[in-house]
This record gives structure tokens, C-alpha cells and sequence, in this order.
């Protein structure tokens, strides 16, 4: 199925490595941030905070790359 997946929208590959990137970013920015004295410097858990949002968005607008057509040759 996923090969058939990726012959419809080859751009899933680049899909799938951009949101291992912003997963890694985030996993960076909480690690970096956050400690045992100010657990929620940068709160990716509460939609209150704009860093839960920026991360939710880049997420969809990662996913979203998997479906934009191949440029022409």
C-alpha cells in the first residue's frame, strides 16, 4: 500500500523526513527550554500557549507537502 502510496505522491518521502525534522526540533526546544524548576517554559500540551499551535500548524503544513503535485520535467 505505501508504495502504491508513494507512485501517486512522490513528495511523501519529503513529507515524512520534514516532520521527523519538526519532531525533532520540538523534542529540541523542549529539552532546551524546559527544566525540573520551569517545566513549562515552552508548553507544546496546552492549545492556550502559541508554541502548541506552531507546532501543530508546521505539522499539517508537512503533511499537506505529501500532496502537492510533481513539478514537470
Amino acid at each position: 500500500i505505501f508504495i502504491r502510496l508513494l507512485e501517486w505522491f512522490p513528495r511523501f518521502a519529503t513529507a515524512a523526513s520534514l516532520l521527523v525534522a519538526v519532531i525533532g526540533l520540538k523534542l529540541l526546544a523542549d529539552w532546551g527550554f524546559n527544566s525540573d524548576a520551569h517545566p513549562h517554559r515552552i508548553n507544546f500540551h496546552d492549545a492556550s500557549h502559541p508554541e502548541f499551535w506552531i507546532f501543530w500548524l508546521s505539522m499539517l503544513g508537512c503533511f499537506l507537502t505529501g500532496f502537492l503535485p510533481q513539478k514537470k520535467k
